[in-house]
């Protein structure tokens, strides 16, 4: 194995992960378990380079690479935040929504609102 290698395996996960921005981006999350199973591979693979004494001490000439490797880890985590966040704030509005459909009621002769047993409305002709 040599430094050429090393360089081309941190290419290939570069793209894997700009793969995983843009699915992300479209919101394609089903996509995401083949790429993170993609990522594995690709990590476990940089691992046993980076077990050979004689690459670990030539890492420093695929700085530019890592670099990249790293500014697209942060740029995907801080989406995969954004997005879990989005998610929750649509589920909090959804149970929000869903509180006031059951809250609904009907309002008596003084203007008083009257809760209806799961928000079943009966008419009732008052005299």
């Amino acid at each position: 194995m040599n430094v050429h290698q090393l360089k081309v395996l941190f290419i290939d996960l570069i793209e894997t992960m700009k793969l995983e921005k843009a699915y992300i981006t479209a919101g394609a999350f089903e996509k995401l378990e083949k790429i993170a199973d993609r990522k594995q591979l690709r990590i476990a693979a940089l691992e046993k380079l980076l077990n050979n004494p004689q690459l670990r001490h030539e890492i420093g000439q695929c700085s530019k690479e890592i670099e990249r490797f790293e500014r697209n880890a942060r740029e995907n985590e801080s989406l995969l935040l954004s997005a879990k966040n989005g998610v929750s704030a649509a589920k909090h509005r959804l149970k929000q929504i869903a509180m006031r459909a059951r809250n609904i009621g009907v309002y008596g002769e003084n203007g008083n609102k009257i809760q209806t047993h799961n928000s079943v409305v009966t008419r009732n002709k008052i005299a």
